[in-house]
This record gives structure tokens, C-alpha cells and sequence, in this order.
């Protein structure tokens, strides 16, 4: 049987861990309010990026019609081959357009790697940017804060952490990681696994977002459409 002196010792125990908890408990329900605090996200600069897209799908699309027209002149106006040569030719062509007109879309619709805000990432709050809350004062002038160990940083302007290699774009005003460039083509940011193997996503990340391999892609699809060009062009100008 358990001696008085054991039982107080479990009930002064049980209750020091209580305790302990509600402190827990407490000061998470602390963190979570100071998420209120945050001032809002920075404004998306729209008219920029639609400006920008604009001008990209223009791009691409006066390429891509272009690199048909030359094409079918080639192979009207010059082409001497055989049928079967004509048609991949012309197939590859097509297939070459599709998948530039792909690449566009997504582009245009992938996220690139935002960094959302969520309680993950947004906590701890750092000392400098509490003070300035408590008083009111704007963030604008406080620069971005390191992490001791040096493997991420906190963004000022959306009031997250992010890991080392992201980077807040100006224009789409939000934190990207695995950040390459914005691209003034296309109006979007480009960002993804070539810009950081091997570099986790923080939890406000979607996993598997980038759009850098579409980017490449469409690029190639440049390449290789006036490759296929200029092979054509040549062989039929030489067996004509």
C-alpha cells in the first residue's frame, strides 16, 4: 500500500504538469492572437503583371505563327521531299506549337512557390517586428531579419519566414521560394526545384509548386522550332 507521503508527491507532480500545460496552452493562444496584429499583405501590383502577360502571350503567339508560316513556305515554295518527310516535318512543327502554347498556360497559372501565411511560418513573430506592432509603427523601414542558425529569413513586408534562397518579388509582392526572376515576359515570377534541389518547402508551401520547368520548356520549344526550320529549309534547298 502507497504511503501518504508518495500519494502527495504524485497529486504535487500531477499538478505542477497541469500547470505546465496551461502555460503551453496559454502562450500558444498568445502566438496566435499576434497573427491578428500583422498588417495586411502587401497589394499585388495586377496592373503590372497583366500588362506583362499580355505582352508575353503576344510574344509567343506571334512566334509560334511565325515559325508556321515559314514552314509551310518551305515546304510550298522550296520543299522537294518526299510526302512522308513533309509530314513530320510538319508534324513535329505542330507538336513543337502545342506544346509551346502548354508551356504558356502554365506559366500563367502555376504557382511558383508562394509563401502562404499560416501559423508555421508566420511564428515566432521576431522581437524587433513585436515592438513596432505594439506601438503601431510600419515595418517598411525595418529590413529582413536572419535566423541565428542562418537557414532561413524573416520577410518584413509579408511577415513570414522563408527559407534561405526565397525571395519577396517587387511587383507580385509576395515570398517565393526557390526564386529565379520575375520575368518581365510573362509577368510571372519563376521559381522551382532547378533554382533549389534539395531545399525542403516551408509549410505554407504547396509541394511540388514551381513553374521554372515550363519556362525552360517553352524555351526549347523556341530552339528547337527554328532547328527544325532551318534542317528542313537546307535539305530541301539542296535536293531541289
Amino acid at each position: 500500500m502507497a504511503s501518504p507521503e508518495a500519494n502527495d508527491h504524485v497529486i504535487v507532480n500531477t499538478r505542477a504538469l497541469m500547470q505546465q500545460n496551461e502555460e503551453v496552452l496559454d502562450s500558444a493562444v498568445g502566438d496566435r492572437s499576434i497573427l491578428e496584429k500583422l498588417p495586411a499583405l502587401p497589394e499585388i501590383k495586377v496592373a503590372d503583371q497583366r500588362a506583362e502577360s499580355i505582352g508575353g502571350v503576344v510574344c509567343v503567339t506571334v512566334i509560334i505563327v511565325a515559325q508556321l508560316v515559314f514552314a509551310h513556305l518551305v515546304v510550298v515554295v522550296v520543299g522537294d521531299l518526299h510526302l512522308v518527310a513533309t509530314i513530320i516535318f510538319l508534324s513535329l512543327m505542330y507538336a513543337d506549337a502545342v506544346m509551346a502554347l502548354f508551356c504558356l498556360i502554365r506559366i500563367l497559372t502555376a504557382n511558383p512557390g508562394t509563401v502562404d501565411r499560416c501559423e508555421e511560418v508566420c511564428l515566432p513573430v521576431p522581437d524587433q517586428v513585436l515592438a513596432r506592432l505594439e506601438v503601431g509603427e510600419k515595418l517598411g523601414k525595418l529590413g529582413n531579419i536572419k535566423e541565428k542558425n542562418g537557414t532561413q529569413t524573416y520577410c518584413t513586408r509579408c511577415c513570414v519566414w522563408r527559407p534561405v534562397g526565397s525571395h519577396h518579388c517587387s511587383t507580385c509582392q509576395r515570398c517565393v521560394v526557390k526564386f529565379d526572376h520575375h520575368c518581365g515576359v510573362f509577368g510571372r515570377c519563376i521559381a522551382g526545384e532547378a533554382c533549389g534541389e534539395g531545399t525542403p518547402d516551408p509549410p505554407g508551401v504547396t509541394p511540388g509548386t514551381g513553374n521554372i520547368k515550363y519556362f525552360q520548356w517553352i524555351l526549347w520549344c523556341g530552339g528547337l522550332a527554328t532547328l527544325l526550320n532551318i534542317i528542313f529549309f537546307v535539305v530541301s534547298f539542296a535536293t531541289n
